[in-house]
């Protein structure tokens, strides 16, 4: 049976919120609009690097993406105790660290996982070519 799911939440931790997010994974037509912004690795992962001009570039290709694929967010308040909406965020730099954070979130889960993670060694594999995941 798939792994997939129409939608995921994760939870965030901002400026002294804990931001509930409920969101659909990227579609097709979202890697291609963020593919010259995502360093790969040798094994063709996204590595999170990127120069300061390239993730300005990234963050305002995100302004159109997020609202699409955000479907509900929670906990997220304002000075006054309104709750934001994703509408509120997309585009504003002050949440860009938060944005970024729901990007990584959504490319990870975007992407089908590799059955054999670097915890669970085939049994052909020696210690010596296993490859310590970065924390």
């Amino acid at each position: 049976m798939s792994g997939f799911t129409k939608t995921f939440s994760k939870t965030f931790d901002f400026d002294g919120d804990n931001v509930k997010v409920e969101m659909e994974r990227l579609k097709v037509s979202d890697f291609r609009e963020l593919s010259e912004f995502i360093e790969l690795d040798s094994h063709g992962k996204p590595t999170g690097k990127m120069t300061f001009a390239k993730t300005m570039d990234f963050l305002l290709a995100t302004v159109d993406i997020l609202p699409k694929r955000v479907k509900s967010m929670e906990g997220l308040k304002d000075e006054g105790g309104a709750e934001l909406s994703v509408d509120d965020i997309a585009g504003e730099h002050y949440f860009s660290s938060l944005t970024m954070e729901i990007f990584q979130s959504m490319l990870s889960e975007s992407v089908i996982k590799d059955p054999k993670a670097p915890d669970e060694p085939s049994a052909d594999s020696s210690a010596e070519s296993q490859e310590i995941p970065p924390t």
